[in-house]
């Protein structure tokens, strides 16, 4: 149910990074101070960032591609029970900094107001989660229920500025080029939540199996502040083969 096969998608990718890229350049440059204050967790992302963001996963040195694969299904499996870090985050550095998403290019560009609107929106939408996961008898911890990153006034950008509505036009413009290219039934929302963990570790794992150990493993280090079946998991995940 829901098991992706990227080959026809990877197969274009000629089509649509080039209009991906053309929608991210309508987003200004930016200087920040490297606080990673948006770091603290991996954004929301369309469809076709995903594939996006697979590619760039593959194209990493064996190595590290190896490394950044295993934390994000460490990501995965965990950020209900802890606050942590993203993947991509080395020290202060984004390792896809050129690549990353619309969600982290946008950090800083909103208005307070309008940022402040999505705070209570991804509030809101935290408790329907902790109350979710209070059926399967788990409470989650109070600090990742609340947790959000600050308003940012450190980012400046280099040139013209873009507003609130302009923002919202790249978004749309990207949902659309999602769902034009990465046909997950029109539903890539709600199947994969816009989490490119989830994505990557149930293409690791397979669908079903990604959803059920998330439980097991969730349940696990909220009471032990540890996982066996995580750990049992990591070298499946390391032997995963990239298309």
């Amino acid at each position: 149910m829901y098991q992706l096969d990227l080959t026809p998608y990877l197969e274009t990718a000629g089509q649509w990074r080039p209009p991906l890229a053309d929608l991210y350049r309508r987003v200004p440059d930016t200087t920040c101070q490297r606080r990673t204050d948006c770091c603290a967790n991996m954004p929301e992302i369309e469809a076709v960032e995903f594939l996006n963001l697979y590619l760039t996963l593959r194209d990493l040195d064996p190595e590290e591609r190896e490394r950044r694969l295993v934390r994000t299904v460490i990501y995965y499996f965990s950020n209900a029970s802890f606050i942590q870090p993203c993947p991509w985050l080395e020290g202060r550095d984004c390792l896809i900094y050129d690549q990353r998403p619309l969600s982290c290019r946008a950090y800083g560009l909103w208005s307070e107001d309008h940022y402040q609107a999505q705070v209570q929106a991804s509030r809101r939408a935290k408790e329907h989660l902790a109350q979710t996961w209070q059926g399967l008898g788990i409470k989650l911890p109070h600090e990742v229920i609340n947790f959000t990153p600050p308003y940012c006034r450190s980012v400046k950008t280099v040139g013209q500025g873009i507003d609130d509505q302009g923002l919202l036009d790249v978004g749309a413009e990207l949902a659309a080029l999602g769902r034009r290219v990465f046909d997950t039934e029109g539903r890539w929302s709600e199947v994969y939540y816009n989490d490119f963990s989830f994505a990557l570790t149930a293409l690791v794992l397979g669908y079903q199996r990604a959803l059920q150990q998330k439980v097991l493993i969730t349940r696990e280090l909220i009471k032990l502040d540890d996982s066996p079946n995580l750990r049992l998991l990591l070298p499946e995940a390391e032997k995963y083969r990239f298309l």
